[in-house]
């Protein structure tokens, strides 16, 4: 009894997912997964028209003054263009080196931006520096086009950052189970998309492993360091991600951390540099073409890293995971978590 009245929230979402869900997929799981495909596409074409021209209009200025693939990139770190798949070459060694989400709008990308946007207000949290930073990061979200990807990432950082507002541990990862379950009511065939299944383990494996990884790495090099943040964040993110690629994709970039920790500090200050450049292209030609220069080093410094470690033969592994495996993994991780954390509270009948 204890255990229902310590658990009473997640039980109530719970069934009623599960009501949702039987209502919408029944028993047929195959014909839900196709429903979901249907409404991904369905979904790329909810973007209004004035915002899609505002888009467009960013694209052809940057074009102006920068050639590829440092345009395409640019496009990808600001407004989520994906235009880096036309550069087969280039594409390929994204995928390899494991850094293909840095170009493309995903859950971990707008956790990068959301991220550094809180950093510029200071690492205490605190209600008044909570709004103006999620409205900056919401302004980056409606820029990159208001992507349901994009959307949802931007949903999960605002309750997870709402959990760490209340300065207990854990209330970031409830909320984060909460905002979750409401979500899939809502639409259960979120459950079926692939973005939103890496948005959802890449911010909970962020949240659950990067300290621990943080704190590792500086009892080993004494202090902390733009590397070792990177790093750590890379790793945090990989521990439950992972398999969720290799079962999908097939593949496995064993370079990811380092070269992920190597660039990632590129992100935000290529992006912070490139909205200057984007405004100075409607302001004055010739600042234009000089801040281009200027914003092309960082995306150089990535092609150049991302290239070099691209060349290596046994960069990336063919290994796909099967379905024991997979379900296996998480089951484990997450009876782990539960039992880890349940010696370490003054409430024991809690699960979370």
């Amino acid at each position: 009894m204890k255990f229902v009245k310590a658990n009473i929230l997640y039980i109530v979402l719970f069934v009623a997912f599960a009501f949702r869900f039987t209502s919408v997929c029944g028993t047929n799981v195959t014909y839900c997964q196709h429903r979901a495909k249907l409404y991904t596409y369905r979904n790329r074409e909810l973007t209004p028209h004035s915002l899609v021209t505002l888009r467009n209009s960013f694209a052809r200025n940057i074009g102006k003054y920068m050639k590829s693939p440092y345009k395409e990139l640019l496009l990808g770190y600001l407004l989520g263009f994906n235009d880096i798949k036309m550069l087969s070459r280039y594409n390929d060694m994204l995928i390899t080196t494991g850094t293909i989400h840095v170009v493309v709008v995903s859950g971990f990308n707008i956790s990068l931006v959301c991220g550094f946007i809180y950093s510029l207000f200071g690492n205490e949290l605190k209600l008044n520096k909570i709004i103006p930073a999620q409205a900056l990061s919401l302004i980056y979200v409606v820029l990159v086009g208001l992507n349901p990807p994009a959307v949802r990432a931007w949903a999960m950082s605002t309750f997870v950052i709402i959990g760490r507002l209340y300065g207990r541990k854990g209330a970031g990862v409830r909320l984060l189970l909460i905002s979750l379950l409401v979500m899939t009511i809502s639409d259960p065939l979120l459950l079926f998309s692939l973005s939103f299944q890496l948005s959802f383990m890449a911010t909970l494996s962020l949240m659950l492993y990067s300290p621990s990884f943080e704190v590792f790495f500086k009892g080993i090099l004494g202090e902390k360091t733009i590397l070792i943040s990177d790093l750590s964040t890379t790793l945090g993110a990989q521990v439950l991600v992972w398999p969720l690629i290799s079962y999908v994709f097939g593949r496995i970039s064993i370079i990811s951390p380092v070269v992920n920790a190597l660039v990632l500090w590129t992100v935000p200050f290529a992006t912070i540099a490139g909205f200057i450049f984007l405004a100075l292209t409607y302001i004055n030609s010739f600042l234009s073409l000089f801040f281009s220069y200027i914003v092309t080093l960082p995306l150089y410094f990535f092609i150049k890293v991302v290239a070099f470690f691209a060349s290596f033969s046994k960069a990336s592994l063919d290994i796909r995971v099967g379905l024991p495996f997979f379900i296996s993994y998480y089951v484990f991780f997450i009876c782990f978590h539960i039992f880890s954390r349940i010696g370490s509270r003054s409430d024991p009948d809690r699960i979370l």
